[in-house]
């Protein structure tokens, strides 16, 4: 591509400029108003999301060879950019985040691949994949202001140094990149829209670039960008329909379900029942997927596989009519056709009966590969568990400030950030604190608990304090993960922002910030403290050993629990919370072993349990919230 770009230049040829490129005709995908082809060949796209960085990277062969034997020809993925540059500058493209290496192993099964780039990609993962870092640069997500489109760039490039060699034009997988996602949801700004369009391919990206949009008028228009195949997604298979949306000729194509939604994922609430699909919900997606196939219409199953927010990757959403703030689970399960534990369900058997057929009938040489054998989840012995550290009695080094900040301001992005300050006087009144909950404060004055103040709860419960000279407040914050969809993206700082006040009396100076984002959970789990006084409850990290003679996926039951984070061998499994609907962690075998492993729980609320388990079987219910006011 760039020799011929060189050569046009020195015979003094005229060289298209970017967003003059022939889309339709970058082999070895090219298209058609009505067709897809694969070296010249007609082809429809039968494929499935599933995301690299939600499934232990072990387990990437194990997860793919589904797919493969499910009837699929295509994976689709979105990388995770918070991820894959956790800090400026730095970047990390091991274990799950070698997402070139899941394309290659993609390929070795007979799988194309699609690279949903973004750089937003919402996915239900926090904040959409931005980096918390982002926070701190001027302009706003999501569009061409300020600096942040030389940092899109930034990441379009190091984006395109990992994955070249997998483009199917140097001979990979990557037959398809998408740019950004559902933009027209949410704006329509040309000028950014082409941006990153022209970006991708003053990179280098040489295959088909695309666009992903919700089946209306407004969304249709708003996500177009022209010379870019415009796709559209929904919850029935074949949405084409709003193709006559289209607004220029350049994004007309075959018709491709991008994002057809089998079922929906699930969010902590004592009150929403998990999304299981029933056979009705089955039987839908035989139908209509055998009508679109007749139709030859492409889809992307999303889910295939869900796989798991593991660490602190769960986004939230922001309920625009209640006002309220919702966190989406750890388990990522989406009722999808490969199950979290990656064990075919109902729907993967019935999926599999419609593609078979299909298969049959247009290439009758060609035979679907059996289904892996699938092994038993184990169960383990009862653990038990032993207090080890009191967070508030082991905080690391502060920061001091005048007043609270917020947790990007301190080059933080997930977990827990403390304020503490010692009263100088007396004063008594309601507590203020800042702008609004971000997400979850609990109030502590001398180790004792006062209250809560929670970004679930429209109206919270005033926090009255009678605070003495010399008492110490702390002021104990957790980020549940940034919003990932819609307007309220736009400023998702962590921590306290603006004053925290007490009978409308500001208290200024003297502030320590400790950051807790718990990227380790180490340091919390040596040289236990054996005398610690249980009288009164705050975040305490309880650890524990266990054996095991034979090695497989497990989900650990956290019964008796209130909520937290769990670890188990100082892998973060993600959050619980006993108002469900999620009951249990899914622990992947590749991060097991024969012999001792360990576990920990950072208990956040109270336990009236000494031990956790591995079951089998999981169980999805509510309990009542405990905080609720």
């Amino acid at each position: 591509m760039k020799f011929l770009a060189l050569f046009a230049g020195i015979l003094g040829l005229g060289v298209a400029a970017p967003s003059e490129r022939a889309n339709s005709n970058l082999p070895p995908l090219t298209y058609n108003e009505t067709s897809f082809f694969y070296n010249g060949e007609p082809i429809q796209l039968l494929a499935g999301q599933m995301d690299a960085q939600r499934i232990p990277h072990e387990l990437w062969r194990d997860r793919l060879k589904m797919a493969k034997a499910m009837g699929l020809n295509t994976i689709l993925t979105y990388p995770f950019w918070d991820l894959i540059e956790p800090e400026e500058g730095k970047w990390d493209f091991s274990g799950e985040n070698n997402i070139a290496e899941y394309f290659k192993i993609a390929q070795e099964e007979g799988l194309m691949t699609s690279l949903r780039l973004g750089p937003y990609v919402c996915a239900e993962h926090t904040w959409g994949g931005y980096p918390a870092w982002l926070i701190n640069k001027d302009g706003t997500i999501r569009t061409g202001e300020g600096e942040l489109m030389d940092y899109y760039k930034k990441y379009m490039e190091k984006m395109y140094e990992h994955v070249k060699d997998q483009l199917a034009s140097n001979g990979g997988s990557i037959v398809m990149v998408q740019i950004e996602n559902e933009y027209g949801a949410y704006a329509n700004d040309s000028s950014y829209k082409e941006a990153l369009r022209d970006l991708a391919i003053e990179v280098g990206y040489d295959v088909l670039l695309y666009t992903t949009d919700q089946a209306n008028d407004a969304s249709v228009k708003g996500g177009n960008i022209p010379n870019t195949l415009q796709e559209l997604d929904g919850a029935d298979a074949d949405v084409s329909e709003a193709q006559k949306y289209i607004p220029v000729d350049s994004s007309k194509g075959p018709f491709m379900n991008t994002e057809y939604y089998t079922h929906w994922y699930d969010q902590f609430n004592a009150t929403y029942q998990h999304e299981a699909i029933d056979d009705k919900g089955i039987e839908k997606v035989r139908t209509e997927l055998t009508a679109l196939l007749k139709k030859h219409g492409s889809f992307s199953l999303y889910m295939f596989h869900g796989g798991t927010n593991f660490g602190f990757q769960a986004g939230a959403n922001w309920d625009d009519d209640l006002q309220t703030y919702l966190p989406t689970t750890s388990a990522y399960d989406y009722s999808a056709p490969l199950d979290e534990s990656g064990r075919t369900t109902k729907l993967y058997d019935t999926i599999r009966e419609v593609l078979v057929d299909y298969w049959k009938t247009v290439n009758s040489s060609y035979k679907v590969p059996d289904v892996p054998d699938q092994t038993a989840r184990i169960e383990t012995d009862k653990i038990q568990l032993k207090a080890c550290k009191r967070v508030l009695d082991n905080l690391p080094s502060p920061a001091h400030t005048d007043r609270p900040t917020n947790m990007e301001a301190i080059g933080q992005a997930n977990g827990f950030i403390n304020f503490r300050k010692t009263i100088d006087s007396d004063i008594q009144g309601d507590l203020s604190v800042g702008d609004r909950p971000r997400d979850r404060i609990l109030v502590y004055v001398n180790n004792k608990r006062q209250g809560l103040i929670d970004a679930r709860f429209h109206n919270n419960p005033t926090i009255t304090l009678d605070l003495k000279k010399d008492d110490q407040l702390d002021l104990f914050v957790e980020n549940l993960g940034r919003v990932n969809y819609g307007h309220n993206m736009e400023d998702q700082r962590k921590g306290i922002v603006g004053d925290v006040s007490i009978n409308n009396h500001t208290l200024s100076s003297g502030w320590k910030v400790y950051g807790l984002p718990f990227d380790e959970i180490t340091p919390f789990t040596e040289n236990c403290d054996s005398d610690m006084d249980s009288s009164n409850f705050s975040p305490t990290v309880y650890t524990g050993q266990f054996h095991l003679d034979t090695v497989d996926d497990t989900f650990l039951s956290t019964d008796g629990w209130a909520k937290g984070i769990a670890w188990v061998n100082g892998h973060n499994l993600g959050k619980y919370w006993t108002i469900g609907p999620q009951q249990q962690l899914y622990v992947p075998k590749s991060w097991l072993k024969k012999g001792q492993n360990t576990i920990a729980l950072l208990e956040l609320v109270s336990t009236n349990s000494s031990y956790v388990q591995g079951v089998q079987i999981r169980s999805w219910y509510n309990n009542p919230d405990p905080d609720a006011p």
